[in-house]
């Protein structure tokens, strides 16, 4: 009977483990640093694409459109435009599941890149709204002493005003078709860029439910540009000249 009794709570043991979502772990704001590969220090690039698997996101009923295709099709095209050779991508999800939003944070923060860009397709009820947005969190979730604070303010701050302000410009100027909305500082909404402890870039490339956005989204063409348009800007950042 002692055996059984001990059996039965190891397998509910097991049992819970597998379907519940691990509790959030932040991570220390700690200075930059290069990997070394092969002799050569390269720096690290993070690339989140939103969403993904039983998640669609977003949703355009009318295209039809789902944003976890729209966010997957940028990264792919934004990683054709990235040389390897100067910088190591990583992605949070490289193919089309979903992966649990603790996992990628606690996955970024591990692999300590030197910037992070996560892609997202806005949303909103009137149909009207449009444009482009790039932002970044005021704030970090981090840990001290081992318990988990909100910084109130962001180290990389005036850093990533900067990146947001080129980007923001380079997409002005490749699709003049589209809003330009103004960099967005976000709170602690986006948990990619607010529970991240490294530079983190939140990119929103459209409205999917404005249809003049949702159909630039859907031509392959213009992702191919916006896949330039990005890594450009990503290159600019990482790579010395």
């Amino acid at each position: 009977m002692r055996f059984l009794f001990f059996s039965f709570l190891l397998l509910s043991f097991v049992s819970c483990k597998k379907f519940t979502s691990p509790p959030l772990q932040s991570a220390k704001v700690v200075p930059f640093f290069m990997p070394q590969e092969g002799g050569v220090r390269l720096p690290v690039l993070i690339l989140d694409a939103g969403h993904g698997g039983e998640d669609p996101g977003a949703i355009n009923d009318s295209i039809p459109m789902y944003e976890k295709d729209a966010t997957r099709a940028i990264v792919d095209a934004t990683i054709k435009y990235i040389d390897p050779r100067k910088i190591k991508v990583i992605q949070t999800r490289p193919g089309k599941e979903n992966v649990h939003r603790h996992d990628r944070i606690k996955f970024a923060n591990a692999n300590r890149p030197n910037l992070l860009m996560t892609v997202h397709i806005n949303s909103a009820r009137d149909t009207t709204i449009n444009g482009f947005e790039v932002g970044y969190s005021d704030s970090l979730f981090v840990s001290t002493l081992g318990k988990d604070t909100i910084k109130k303010f962001n180290p990389f701050k005036l850093q990533l005003q900067q990146y947001s302000q080129m980007f923001m410009k380079r997409i002005a100027t490749n699709f003049p078709e589209m809003k330009y909305r103004e960099v967005a500082v976000r709170k602690d909404d986006i948990w990619m860029i607010y529970a991240v402890n490294y530079p983190s870039i939140l990119v929103e490339f459209g409205f999917i439910s404005n249809r003049k956005d949702a159909t630039l989204l859907k031509n392959p063409e213009k992702i191919k540009l916006i896949g330039k348009t990005l890594a450009q800007g990503i290159t600019e950042i990482l790579v010395k000249k």
